[in-house]
């Protein structure tokens, strides 16, 4: 596809940003990209009008850059690796997801971008998402805003994907179900709506925001500097909820070595079988 300057230069500010906006301390790993930019929506020759097509298309080390507009589809991205998916604007690139399916699909994949999208309509019975993640190990979704769908984001059986600068809010179910994952970390994300997060081994949530969190069955997860209404805990080992704003109850059952310091809790700790430092 042809290539225009002020997307080219747009799409190196935002990789230079991603880099430099991830703390030190989590777990998203820089990868080299070097390959083309195929062009989606816009008035250039050439460029595609379905982001599905572009995806099918694209080639290890290749750009897709969406430009502003409403696209009306379902996307999947299965056994691809290191793709960027980039939209031109967060409010303005508009991905309305069909019937009875996720917005966004991510199987069997590796390093993975998904930037500056809204992401809306995944609506049905089922497990429909903004963002269905399975096995996408090493992947990055940043920049974006999921809404009215059925389930915001639903994470399962990968490692190190790293979640920033992202908003959920309006889901029918879960705003954020995780399950079977390792070293993932969320940080600056607002989530506005239940959130379960089952099986998580080294997790990291750094500033974000939550209506309330279910927490099983982890091993060493932390909340820092987390606001959230509720916090519950169950059955998880050395936990970690530090510099933490939590507007009703801290909830401790059946989990051991948990740290617990320099928290605001306004209606108090409750502890059941559990030992904790605090």
């Amino acid at each position: 596809m042809g290539r225009s300057g002020a997307p080219f230069l747009f799409i190196l500010s935002i990789l230079f940003m991603l880099i430099f906006s991830v703390p030190a301390n989590t777990f998203f790993e820089e990868t080299s990209y070097s390959g083309n930019i195929l062009y989606v929506g816009g008035n250039g020759e050439g460029n595609y009008s379905s982001i599905q097509d572009a995806i099918n298309d694209a080639l290890p080390g290749d750009t897709i850059f969406v430009y502003s507009g409403e696209y009306d589809e379902s996307i999947v991205i299965s056994n691809k690796a290191n793709i960027k998916l980039i939209g031109e604007n967060k409010y303005n690139t508009i991905i309305k997801g069909e019937k009875d399916q996720s917005v966004i699909q991510t199987y069997y994949t590796n390093n993975i971008l998904i930037n500056n999208f809204t992401l809306i309509g995944a609506r049905g019975s089922g497990w429909f998402a903004g963002i269905y993640a399975f096995d996408c190990d090493g992947s990055m979704i940043s920049d974006c805003i999921i809404h009215n769908c059925t389930y915001g984001i639903i994470a399962s059986y990968h490692e190190n994907v790293t979640i920033i600068n992202c908003e959920i809010y309006q889901s029918r179910e879960y705003a954020l179900s995780m399950e079977e994952v390792k070293k993932d970390a969320f940080i600056n994300c607002t989530i506005e709506g239940k959130t379960l997060i089952r099986s998580l081994e080294k997790g990291n949530f750094i500033n974000c925001s939550f209506r309330a969190v279910e927490v099983r069955f982890t091993h060493n997860t932390s909340f820092l500097r987390c606001y959230s209404k509720n916090l519950e805990i169950r059955g998880c080992e050395n936990a970690s909820i530090k510099n933490c704003y939590i507007n009703g109850s801290l909830s401790l059952r059946y989990s051991s070595n948990c740290t617990i310091l320099n928290n605001e809790i306004k209606k108090g700790i409750s502890i059941e079988s559990s030992d904790c430092f605090h």
